[in-house]
């Protein structure tokens, strides 16, 4: 169909954003993570992991299964 479709954490403390980031005020920090990654959008904080450590076994969970990990919320994105 020529869709993308994918999935992004969710950052259940920042579920009030949403219509923040749907203004696209890139500048906002209140919205917008300071990550930065060679060309890629910005990230909201409600697509971010605040916990490396669970981030990490996120990763080593995906690698050895091909699964999204269950100990983090996801949202699925078309």
């Amino acid at each position: 169909n020529g869709k993308n479709e994918y999935y992004v954490t969710y950052n259940p403390d920042f579920a009030d954003i949403t219509m923040q980031i749907e203004k696209a005020d890139y500048s906002d920090q209140s919205v917008w993570t300071t990550l930065q990654s060679g060309g890629q959008s910005p990230v909201s904080k409600l697509e971010a992991i605040t916990d490396m450590e669970i981030g990490v076994k996120a990763v080593e969970y995906f690698i050895r299964t091909g699964e999204l990990y269950p100990g983090i919320d996801w949202m699925h994105q078309l």
